[in-house]
């Protein structure tokens, strides 16, 4: 296929890289000088290292690889951006969804893919997940309502010419508008694709979902009962979120431009029109677009958290700082709790065996303990610090010299189910509601 890449091979210039490893080595050792000072000073030394940016990102933009999709007619459909965030290769693949999604201009597209694979590869340098931070974006030329079938199936086949080219450097998986249906249609004509397919009864959204309600848990100290959560977007993840918060005993409003997904057994829909970000709660819980809340309605937020899947929530730096600074809330960044699926991908790359024998259940319960504990630890160094939780991340990376999260998974596994082999029989009626849910 044609790319926009035109050095060969390819391979050599997956080199070019906007956040790599050698600067989160750096980083580390910038906070160690820090950490060596005292008082004040030392607060806002490690502060300024946490906030440090990755080495050339004034002036050099990350990797970019780009195709264009056709139709069946030659009409242009759209192009495929991949964005990486560190150098890619078959030992530290890139891991990134596929995201299909009209953008005002091509610029703004690929803006956006460097931003997601940056999200991207906090995430996997934060549970150490065996992946670099990568992403799939399609800027569709026509409405995305207006795509078909047959449509759909053409990007697939796109999608498949650059991953076989990249030759096991990237996986792919579900994003926003692409489903597992795709992603088993893809995975019949390449093997770099990681959306449950060893286990079709597993769903990535459902991952995602689990592992922010370990969030939430975690933020509210396992006290999320009788709290007020405003969950915005009920789609595939919000919905699972916003159930679990009822079932937790939490009031919960939704909001949703589909006012029908919206109307959730034991919730209240807010008006999607209305001033939904202004409503008093105790955690605003995103799961919609990307660019959510300005700095116009970071100002007028009245909640104690937020705690959310979307990727990108705030529009812009100042519109984060309005909330983390003026306004005192606490910002988990999604780069930690929407992390459920890329934490089941490393389960099916590094215990694939252990992977397709699993219960769902049982890989999301890994989840929701994962990212709840990392939560924990994060939100524990950041009031200990001083300093907002999105600044504290890197300090809860972990070492890329420890096992990944998904080899982890048949240990845990182990000792949860010896751990539930310890507890009480539970009633023929418990037993029966525990496996409904």
């Amino acid at each position: 296929p044609s790319t926009s890449a035109e050095r060969s091979p390819m391979a050599a210039t997956l080199t070019r890289s906007w956040l790599g490893r050698a600067w989160r080595a750096e980083q580390r050792s910038t906070m160690a000088t820090a950490a060596s000072l005292v008082g004040s000073e030392w607060r806002r030394e490690l502060t300024k290292a946490m906030q440090a940016a990755p080495p050339g990102a004034a002036g050099r933009s990350p990797f970019r690889l780009s195709m264009q999709v056709k139709g069946s007619d030659e009409a242009a459909l759209g192009t495929l951006h991949l964005a990486a965030a560190a150098p890619l290769s078959s030992s530290r693949p890139g891991n990134g969804g596929m995201r299909l999604w009209s953008y005002v201009s091509g610029t703004a597209a690929e803006t956006e893919a460097s931003k997601l694979a940056l999200g991207m590869e906090i995430k996997h340098a934060s549970f150490n997940t065996g992946f670099s931070g990568a992403k799939l974006v399609c800027a569709a030329e026509q409405p995305i309502e207006a795509w078909s079938g047959d449509d759909k199936q053409r990007l697939m086949d796109a999608a498949a010419c650059m991953l076989t080219e990249l030759d096991g450097a990237m996986f792919t998986g579900c994003d926003m508008n692409t489903t597992t249906e795709d992603m088993d249609y893809l995975a019949e004509r390449c093997p770099f694709v990681l959306a449950a397919v060893g286990n079709p009864s597993c769903c990535p959204n459902a991952a995602t979902a689990h592992g922010v309600l370990g969030a939430l848990d975690a933020t509210f100290s396992g006290e999320v009962s009788g709290k007020r959560f405003v969950v915005h977007g009920c789609g595939n993840v919000g919905r699972t979120v916003a159930l679990g918060l009822v079932e937790r005993g939490a009031e919960v409003l939704t909001v949703d431009l589909d006012a029908a997904r919206a109307a959730l057994p034991g919730c209240k829909m807010l008006d999607a029109g209305g001033e939904w970000w202004a409503t008093p709660c105790d955690a605003l819980v995103p799961c919609s677009a990307s660019g959510l809340l300005t700095a116009e309605r970071a100002g007028q937020l009245q909640c104690e958290a937020i705690v959310g899947a979307t990727n990108l929530p705030f529009a812009s730096e100042e519109a984060q700082a309005v909330a983390e600074r003026e306004l005192g809330i606490t910002f988990v960044p999604e780069g930690i709790t929407s992390a459920g699926a890329v934490i089941v991908d490393s389960i099916e790359y590094w215990a694939n065996d252990a992977f397709s024998a699993a219960a769902p259940p049982l890989l999301y319960s890994f989840t929701a303990h994962v990212v709840g504990e990392k939560v924990s630890r994060l939100i524990e160094l950041a009031q200990r610090l001083n300093v907002p939780p999105s600044l504290a991340v890197p300090l809860v990376a972990e070492s890329d010299s420890s096992s990944p999260v998904g080899a982890r998974f048949e240990e845990w596994r182990t000792s949860h189910a010896a751990a539930a082999a310890s507890e009480p029989a539970l009633s023929d009626s418990a037993s029966r509601e525990l496996l409904a849910r």
